[in-house]
């Protein structure tokens, strides 16, 4: 699980610490996060959401790989479950390869964008995988990237990134065309410190998840400050360890946080209102990272821990589970970016094993 520690920054000290003490409770609690029969990750009749109060481009067309189908993917749990359908990828420098490949996303076409982090670029795919086009070069200028972090899509197309060095947003078009970028590093509007999740509704309007600022902002489609919330902290909307987030078709905004067997997930409006969270002891999140939202409004949320994925209603209802640690087809190692298609399939940034995978709902 390398990727946790070269990710975050060096200003992570403190947190290395919380590892270190939270190692005698994973001793003792690990135990109940694993088995599918255990309460903690019973097949959700309640809801699992804890309420609260307000509070340029290089063209290819290299096909992907096809491990074929599985019969079991490490379901573990829950009332649905998910099997392997294909994979892609190893590491590399080359078209459809990656460098730490940690986000992911889809557009309405099923074409699919990955972040590939350390190689600095954006590669485009096929929904089978097959490699299309890519774009990006190390670099400060337009078009060029220092770890791009983040990526979405809205319904035109349009591909917005985030540079987790660089601290800005840029937006292309959907063939790796510069649109225009915005941001600095700063702690006021419109200024980033490690800006990581990304994603946009269905109005166009953009949310960046910051990391070293501890808070979500709000953008139009044309870069300009809506608004922001959130600050440091484990209360309800606040935030620990700001990674991911992600808009359902209704306009509810989700971010995932928190390390060390005290993740979470929380939901607000599309003003910042705090909503309700998912959070232990009832569902228990090792690392959350990436997280994505269906056309019906449900969630999935990786964590880098478990090597797996589950999925909530929007609710908060536990509806399914997969994944363990390991390089076969269907486990993980440290799975990070993910997103669902219309069709209901999803896509997994497996970071560490440097490849994408695909799955279906049985």
């Amino acid at each position: 699980m390398s990727y946790n520690f070269f990710h975050k920054s060096p200003a992570s000290a403190a947190r290395v610490f919380k590892l270190l003490i939270s190692i005698v409770f994973i001793s003792l609690f690990w135990c109940f996060g694993c088995g599918g029969n255990s309460s903690i990750l019973d097949g959700g009749q309640d809801s699992g959401f804890d309420a609260g109060s307000d509070a340029g481009i290089d063209g290819g067309l290299d096909a992907g790989k096809d491990a074929g189908e599985i019969s079991d993917a490490g379901v573990d749990g829950g009332v649905e479950s998910y099997v392997f359908d294909l994979l892609w990828g190893e590491e590399g420098t080359d078209a459809g390869q990656f460098n730490v490949p940690i986000r992911i996303a889809v557009d309405n076409s099923g074409n699919v964008y990955v972040a590939d982090r350390n190689n600095n670029r954006v590669q485009k795919f096929n929904s089978d995988g097959v490699f299309l086009k890519k774009w990006g070069e190390e670099g400060a200028d337009a078009g060029q990237f220092v770890w791009p972090t983040g990526i979405a899509v809205d319904n035109s197309g349009n591909v917005y990134v985030t540079e987790y060095d660089n601290n800005r947003i840029q937006k292309f078009n959907p063939s790796g065309t510069f649109i225009y970028k915005y941001g600095e590093y700063g702690t006021g509007e419109g200024q980033f410190i490690r800006p990581e999740g990304i994603a946009v509704d269905n109005s166009g309007n953009v949310y960046v998840a910051e990391n070293g600022n501890s808070r979500v902002q709000k953008f139009n489609s044309d870069g300009i400050f809506l608004t922001k919330w959130g600050e440091e902290g484990t209360d309800a909307g606040q935030f620990d360890d700001l990674r991911g987030t992600a808009v359902d078709s209704f306009g509810n905004v989700y971010t995932t946080d928190g390390y060390y067997y005290n993740g979470k997930v929380q939901k607000f409006n599309s003003a910042g209102k705090f909503y309700n969270e998912i959070k232990a002891p009832k569902y228990i999140f090792g690392a959350p990272e990436g997280i994505a939202a269906d056309n019906s409004g449900n969630i999935y949320v990786t964590d880098g821990f478990t090597s797996t994925v589950q999925k909530f209603n929007s609710d908060g209802v536990f509806l399914a589970k997969w994944g363990e640690e390991g390089a076969d087809a269907g486990q993980f190692s440290w799975p990070a970016g993910i997103a669902v298609d219309n069709s209901g399939n999803v896509y997994v940034a497996d970071t560490n094993n440097k490849r994408i995978q695909k799955f279906r709902k049985q």
